[in-house]
């Protein structure tokens, strides 16, 4: 079945808009980690994510300063805007797994379930390894996989386009390999 000209350009331009919370997932994550590191180490570089949060269109300029302002609390590590970075995260892990939520529904709860509850901005230093390796079912794996079906899906509605333009004038579909 054909697709009109308007559901392809719909369904394009909400893949492309993917893209960014894909971005701003790593970024959050990213900047998890480097506050652990840095509790951790804290003579070390606390250097900003700045460019980094502007890259991925991030607004939020006061999780610029983040890196640094961290606490160490026995295990756990108390970093300022916690709980705002983890909602941020799951609303991003919603929208990027929007066109994909019929194949990864259950796989999107468990990893939203798996995402800690943060009281006075505490987290456990062991919870934001978990969520930022990858190898298990956590968020990193997941977006790992969703990105593969979203590419998937890409190829397919290149494949389909392209071939409905092309085969009017005599020449053969494409197919795109990855």
């Amino acid at each position: 079945m054909r697709r009109s000209e308007r559901q392809y350009s719909t369904f394009l331009l909400r893949l492309a808009r993917l893209w960014l919370p894909t971005i701003a997932l790593k970024h959050y994550l990213s900047l998890l980690q480097s506050a652990a590191l840095h509790a951790a180490n804290p003579e070390g570089n606390n250097g900003s994510l700045q460019t980094e949060r502007i890259a991925a269109r991030i607004e939020d300029a006061s999780l610029d300063d983040l890196i640094g302002q961290e606490r160490r609390e026995r295990e756990n590590i108390r970093i300022p805007g916690c709980g705002r970075v983890l909602g941020r995260i799951a609303q991003d892990l919603r929208v990027m797994a929007e066109p994909v939520r019929e194949s990864f529904a259950e796989r999107l709860n468990g990893v939203l379930t798996k995402l800690p509850e943060v009281h006075g901005d505490v987290i456990e230093s062991q919870v934001i390894e978990r969520m930022t390796r990858g190898g298990d079912d956590g968020i990193h794996q997941f977006v790992i996989d969703v990105h593969k079906r979203l590419n998937a899906l890409q190829r397919e509605i290149s494949e389909e386009r392209i071939g409905a333009k092309a085969e009017p004038l005599g020449i053969p579909s494409l197919t795109f390999v990855n």
